[in-house]
């Protein structure tokens, strides 16, 4: 588990924490998500990767070279 840690800090790639309850996250296309904060209704949209998008359902993960600024995210 350590070294799948540090690999993953060394990574040049930010992920979404998409299980945070602050915001809500929809697919855009095949390559972009829109990020929503509840508390205030500001969205942006974010270009990067999406992996196992299955129309209708929630983004089960999604990646970036540079965080938004809404929403938590983790290398």
């Amino acid at each position: 588990m350590l070294v799948y840690l540090q690999s993953r800090a060394r990574r040049d790639s930010w992920n979404l924490d998409l299980q945070d309850p602050a915001v809500e996250v929809e697919a855009v296309g095949l390559t972009a998500i829109a990020i929503t904060e509840r508390a205030t209704g500001d969205r942006v949209e974010v270009s990067g990767g999406l992996t196992r998008v299955i129309p209708g359902e929630p983004v089960a993960d999604f990646y970036t070279k540079e965080p938004a600024r809404i929403g938590r995210w983790f290398r």
